[in-house]
């Protein structure tokens, strides 16, 4: 392996820089950007005639208008401008790993992996609303609420949009931003390093303490599987499949639920309920064997140890800065969602 920047552990005090650049981008973008964009264009729009009628979230247009709206100022610029910063870095990596890419993984290792992720994020995840509930009775910290409680689908309409955005939009660009973008370039250094790393980023991504814990540990799941398979393809797909199944269990109820149909999504609430006990059990065991068979293998192609690669990624400043004030607004978060 040529490191330009001399040793290996300069190159990643290096990268480390343009991975503080990376959370000061999605820090800016979460809590300026969108929503400067949001406004502007959701302004503009008001002004046209027939335009404040249209976005009432109560009517179809309105509301897939910002729905549209809102992911294309959560992950357009983004996406432009990490590209921008690690360009250099993901062009050198592609002529070293693009021939490792390996299709045959798609399937059986993919599968352990994803469900072995699901079982641990769901566990973790019901662990965490554990802990929101102690803080809520002790300290009086609000518990968080559901994510998208302000753009909730009203019928089947806009339930289909929803599902659009959530099952293909977003694990498409999350994918591309979190296990192309930003784990491609700490490949060059360690698989393991390079997986926590973006979980992490994956996690805070988010803003929410209820999210974060299953967010990070299904996002390094992600990342295993894109390291093993060599393509974000099957992370995207496990995305998708994770954000079907969360919006057919929270989403679905709601757009749909009637005395007619409330004895139905009542069995269907209980069957994925059962199915979650499930993953959580089934996936204490199947991470036993993931660890043994699967983890061990990720490959430390610099030499540098995988605690000390993590520690010189995160002895860059403005690294830990935008860590803090992610986390900050992730407090803040629980009060005004």
């Amino acid at each position: 392996m040529t490191y330009t920047e001399g040793t290996p552990e300069r190159g990643l005090q290096k990268l480390a820089g343009k991975y503080g650049g990376a959370a000061a981008i999605m820090l800016a973008n979460t809590t300026v950007v969108q929503v400067t964009i949001i406004v502007i264009i959701g302004t503009i729009f008001g002004l046209i005639p027939g335009g404040p009628e249209l976005l009432d979230t109560k009517t179809d247009i309105g509301f897939i208008f910002m729905l549209a709206l809102n992911e294309i100022a959560a992950y357009t610029v983004p996406m432009i401008t990490m590209y921008a910063l690690f360009y250099r870095e993901l062009k050198f990596e592609k002529t070293i790993y693009e021939p490792e890419m390996r299709y045959d993984r798609f399937f059986g290792e993919t599968a352990l992996l994803f469900a072995a992720g699901l079982g641990v994020s769901t566990a973790l995840s019901i662990a965490t609303s554990f802990i929101s509930s102690f803080l809520n009775t002790v300290f009086g910290i609000p518990e968080t609420k559901v994510a998208f409680d302000s753009m909730m689908p009203r019928d089947l309409v806009t339930y289909t949009a929803f599902e659009i955005v959530l099952c293909i939009v977003g694990p498409v660009c999350e994918e591309i931003i979190y296990r192309h973008i930003l784990l491609r370039p700490l490949r060059r250094y360690g698989d393991m390093t390079a997986a926590l790393i973006t979980a992490l980023f994956f996690g805070l991504s988010h803003f929410n303490f209820d999210q974060f814990l299953y967010t990070f540990s299904f996002g390094f799941f992600l990342a295993v599987i894109t390291l093993r398979s060599g393509t974000i393809i099957p992370a995207v797909i496990c995305h998708a499949l994770n954000n079907l199944a969360a919006g057919v269990q929270i989403y679905l109820p709601e757009t749909l639920g009637n005395a007619v149909l409330d004895g139905a999504l009542r069995s269907l609430a209980d069957i994925f309920t059962a199915v979650n006990s499930i993953f959580v059990f089934g996936g204490i065991l199947l991470i036993i064997v993931v660890i043994v068979t699967r983890l061990l293998q990720l490959k430390n192609r610099s030499g540098i140890p995988p605690a000390k690669q993590i520690a010189i990624v995160f002895s860059n400043p403005l690294l830990l800065v935008c860590i803090a004030v992610s986390l900050v607004v992730t407090f803040v978060n629980l009060y005004i969602v």
